[in-house]
């Protein structure tokens, strides 16, 4: 029976008169240098293999850097539509293509509680940080191009969202500015933030002056002063949602 050692290469057990079962190693000096050999040139093909692929894809990287952009509406019809939402949007719509800004944006928030909630909107209805962390992005979406749709783009949660990032904040730092960020949505005005009924529900209001998603039903719970995490978690979860 052939005595066992380990191989000097992968120090696998081999025969001591035999090949190496696990890598190869021969036995006989001679055998030894055209192993080796062998082993060397495909460590260059490798190489050679390696440094062409890194060229190429240098290459590719410089050709698509000179092409002009696609324009949006090329690029449309590459992009799977989205299943249609189950939610009747008929009232908002309307009310919206009505310019009956106040009644749509109780209306958005009913909605947007309803997703969560469907035993429907009361006193006690609305929405906690964790509840907009989970939001359904497509509804949010639905929502969002319909106010941006009747406002010609001047209401919805993409044009606040726009002005919350304008500030380069995160979600944490978002109650250090909010009566700044509150003037530049026309929420806070002078020293102080304005009632509900003091919003200006007209087309005239500030860029992303909407909607405000009713008095104390979504994220302005316990006033203007205390709802920044919850407003700040609402443009985190827009954000996310491809908004």
């Amino acid at each position: 029976m052939d005595e066992q050692q380990n191989c000097p290469v992968c120090q696998g057990n081999r025969a001591n008169a035999a090949p190496c079962g696990h890598c190869g190693w021969p036995q006989t000096p001679a055998a030894q240098l055209a192993w080796a050999q062998q082993l060397w040139t495909q460590q260059r093909q490798q190489q050679a293999l390696t440094a062409q692929l890194a060229q190429m894809q240098a290459q590719l990287t410089a050709i698509l850097a000179r092409l002009p952009a696609m324009p949006e509406e090329d690029l449309e019809p590459m992009i799977a539509p989205e299943p249609p939402s189950t939610v009747d949007y008929g009232e908002l719509r309307q009310l919206l293509q009505d310019q009956q800004w106040q009644a749509a944006d109780w209306l958005t928030a009913e909605l947007m509680i309803a997703w969560l909630k469907p035993s429907g909107v009361g006193k006690s209805a609305f929405l906690t940080e964790g509840e907009l962390d989970r939001l359904p992005g497509r509804e949010l979406r639905a929502i969002n191009r319909l106010w941006l749709a009747a406002s010609k783009g001047r209401f919805g949660l993409t044009v606040q969202k726009q002005k919350t990032f304008a500030f380069e904040c995160n979600r944490l730092a978002i109650a250090q500015i909010w009566p700044e960020l509150g003037s530049q949505l026309g929420w806070y005005r002078g020293d102080r933030w304005l009632t509900y009924a003091e919003l200006d529900f007209s087309l005239n209001a500030p860029p992303g002056h909407l909607p405000v998603l009713g008095d104390g039903l979504i994220w302005f719970i316990s006033g203007w002063g205390g709802s920044s995490h919850s407003f700040a978690a609402l443009m985190s979860r827009v954000d996310k949602s491809g908004l």
